[in-house]
């Protein structure tokens, strides 16, 4: 099943291996967006990123 996994680079609460990787790795098919500079808000504090990942992915 295509997944996304998008994590903030800087996320102090929830590490990238511990969850963006790890889902990357766990699911076949799945991509992983990292946000540079982005913090554990990612969606909040880089919603324009976020959201050209969220649209590109779904055109793919």
């Amino acid at each position: 099943m295509p997944t996304l996994a998008i994590h903030g680079q800087d996320d102090r609460i929830v590490s990238l291996s511990a969850a963006g990787a790890w889902t990357a790795q766990l699911v076949k098919a799945a991509r992983l967006v990292v946000i540079k500079g982005g913090p554990y808000c990612v969606t909040w504090m880089h919603a324009d990123e976020v959201n050209a990942a969220l649209l590109n992915f779904l055109k793919n």
